[in-house]
This record gives structure tokens, C-alpha cells and sequence, in this order.
């Protein structure tokens, strides 16, 4: 997919110099880093849906049938 994109000039030169460096392209370089970036984002979301399910499934609190009125929630 090609997308248009606007970062600063001097970060792309720079950018550009480390991937000549690398012996491989800016375009590359900016795919690596994606993916890494949505990869870290997905094994974080993992990792916390998982704490969560671990909360969810040891705890022993359990939602009963009760229903409140408004008048029982408020004091007078």
C-alpha cells in the first residue's frame, strides 16, 4: 500500500543516511519499525487481556440478581 506521509526534512535526511549505512532502504527501515511498533502494541494488549482474565476468572465476586431502586441507593 503506498501512503503519503509528512516528516520533518532533517529526520528523513538523517533516516536516510542510517539505512545507506545499513545497506538497505528508508522504506524498509520505516517497515521494520511498523511492524515492530504493532507487534509490541499487540503482545501489550495480549499481555494485559490476559491479567485481566486471570482478575476476572480468581475473583469471587459475583454479580446476583439484585435490583436497586433509586430511593434504596439514596439515603434520607
Amino acid at each position: 500500500m503506498n501512503i503519503t506521509m509528512t516528516i520533518d526534512d532533517d529526520l528523513v535526511k538523517k533516516a536516510r543516511r542510517i539505512a545507506f549505512e545499513k545497506n538497505t532502504t528508508f522504506t524498509e527501515m520505516v517497515r521494520q519499525s511498523l511492524r515492530k511498533f504493532v507487534q509490541k502494541e499487540y503482545a501489550r494488549e495480549k499481555k494485559v487481556l490476559a491479567k485481566l482474565e486471570k482478575i476476572y476468572t480468581s475473583s469471587k465476586a459475583r454479580v446476583g440478581a439484585a435490583r436497586w431502586e433509586r430511593e434504596d441507593l439514596y439515603e434520607r
